[in-house]
């Protein structure tokens, strides 16, 4: 449980507010609502491309001088960005709270942008994507997956972007993303740990309550029909070993069968007893790996399982066995026991990301930065044990079953 206070500034800004004072620390997560399906196509890769230029200084604290004054305030600072959101994050001791405040309302509101620091970070970020898609034994695998489950929404583009729309991105287009989304009425500030609540609302008050909403973030977002027919191409890699990924589109992470639906992906393969594991890997010895997971998303998301073979094994083998395994799912409910098993590792994870300043703050951001529900952390324990067996054969069946999918095969280029 976590317990925590809010409120709203006049110009939009939220604020969420948790009393920990164990340490004399505090954690600050500042969240944009805005991620990669927030871009249009020609412009992939923009939301993430801005998460490198906020560090690249701002009005009052120009250069690198945002780094060098939190470090030597015995802080540090990150950031990450999502399909749906970018999240900014210091940590520093407490007594140090309103340099974080000062810091992120600078770059909020006057964030230096010129053409020699959109080079360098557009650079930077390809680089990245060299390193972390391009140049990695199935990293193209999910870009490749969702431009096949999705055709009109922008999750079918990763968030990282594409090469030829990172190298057009002009600095008039920067600009115009950072005015549109960077501004108090599309962001959410997040404040745990040793701290006295009155304080920080005068000190927000302060550092952000004159800055102007933006009033302009919303984004018209087009929507998916149901695949029509399954999809199934062949994708050869500079892999050494052939692999199989199956993708269906399922829902979002509000939906009611979000969590079953994570469940089932820890039946199949969630450690060395999971159904997958043993049938694929230990029993037919068909596999030497197997991975599944619900997309944890804004918008309806899909569920991906993976496999990369043994040498020699069918990948056509692997998938039968697959769906072998999910109609059993549907034909015989789960044990009790099976189905608690995961349960208990969903929940232990819960509550290991409710320990700590740090993970308290980043774990309700998602909450309140998308939803402005800071009280769903609060319910989710509760969900999870409240799902039953039934629950997860009719969501294997309704989602993993009866759907159409995407199949890609990968195989090394030397079979080309």
């Amino acid at each position: 449980m976590i317990e925590f206070g809010q409120f709203v500034l006049p110009n939009g800004l939220k604020v969420v507010t948790i009393e920990n004072h164990r340490a004399p620390l505090v954690a600050v997560d500042l969240v944009y609502h805005v991620g990669s399906k927030n871009e249009t196509w020609g412009r992939t890769g923009f939301a993430h491309l801005f998460e490198h230029l906020m560090f690249e200084g701002s009005k009052n604290a120009p250069g690198k001088m945002f780094d060098h004054v939190l470090q030597n305030a015995g802080g540090e600072n990150n950031a990450y960005t999502t399909e749906d959101l970018t999240n900014y994050y210091d940590i520093l001791p407490s007594h140090q709270l309103e340099l974080a405040f000062w810091l992120e309302s600078d770059r909020m509101r006057f964030l230096n942008i010129s053409q020699e620091s959109l080079d360098l970070q557009r650079d930077v970020v390809m680089e990245e994507r060299r390193q972390r898609v391009d140049n990695q034994p199935y990293g193209t695998a999910m870009e490749n997956m969702s431009s096949r489950l999705y055709k009109q929404h922008p999750y079918r583009w990763p968030v990282i972007g594409h090469m030829d729309h990172l190298t057009e991105a002009t600095l008039d287009d920067v600009q115009s993303f950072y005015q549109r989304f960077y501004a108090p009425d599309n962001a959410t500030l997040i404040v745990a740990g040793d701290i006295d609540p009155t304080r920080v609302a005068d000190l927000i008050h302060h550092y952000f309550g004159e800055f102007a909403p933006a009033g302009n973030q919303k984004t018209t977002i087009p929507f998916d029909e149901p695949l029509s027919a399954d999809i199934r191409e062949v994708i050869y890699d500079q892999i050494q070993l052939p692999a199989v990924f199956i993708g269906l589109r399922t829902v979002e992470e509000t939906h009611p069968d979000y969590l079953p639906l994570d469940l089932l992906s820890d039946i199949l393969t969630h450690g060395k007893s999971s159904r997958l594991y043993e049938k694929l890997v230990y029993n037919r010895r068909m596999a030497q790996s197997v991975v599944s997971f619900q997309e944890q998303n804004e918008h309806p998301g899909a569920f991906l399982i993976y496999a990369i073979a043994r040498p020699g094994g069918s990948l056509r083998e692997i998938e039968t066995a697959i769906d072998e395994e999910i109609a059993e799912l549907v034909a015989k409910p789960v044990l009790e026991t099976e189905l608690q098993k995961v349960k208990n590792l969903s929940v232990s994870a819960l509550i290991s990301r409710m320990q700590g300043i740090a993970n308290q703050a980043d774990f309700i951001s998602r909450y309140c930065g998308l939803y402005n529900r800071p009280e769903l952390v609060n319910q989710l324990i509760g969900q999870i044990l409240a799902v039953t067996p039934d629950d997860i054969r009719r969501v294997a069946g309704t989602w993993l079953q009866s759907r159409h999918r995407v199949v890609l095969d990968y195989l090394p280029k030397s079979n080309s």
